[in-house]
């Protein structure tokens, strides 16, 4: 695995994540600002952070089996880009599955705050 480029591909991704961030929170502001009651405010649950966290590790994890373990079955299978594909759709499908059933249980990721502020 090449570190330089991966450090190089993180910062990019971190610069350009905060460059479409700022605009975006300085229009939310804005417009909280102008309608204070439009917008309930949405705050993930605790197991709503744990769900996003495992399956962002469980996608890293897969995606980097492909440098960590090239030999084995299941790392040729990522070095095919239908194999990273296939399996990218495998874990998100998995993954809302247990979001449904999660809800179906009436245990909520999300919660509201209908306070404005």
């Amino acid at each position: 695995m090449d570190w330089k480029a991966f450090g190089v591909i993180g910062l990019f991704t971190l610069a350009l994540g905060v460059l479409l961030y700022v605009p975006a929170r300085i229009w939310v502001k804005r417009k909280l600002r102008t309608e204070p009651d439009s917008h309930p405010k949405l705050r993930l649950t605790k197991l709503g952070w744990i769900l996003i966290s495992v399956s962002i590790l469980v996608l890293i994890g897969g995606l980097l089996m492909n440098d960590l373990a090239p030999e084995s079955m299941f790392g040729q299978f990522m070095k095919t880009s239908k194999g990273r594909f296939l399996y990218l759709v495998i874990v998100a499908v998995i993954f809302w599955f247990v979001e449904a059933a999660l809800k179906a249980r009436g245990i909520k990721l999300i919660k509201e705050d209908n306070k404005s502020g």
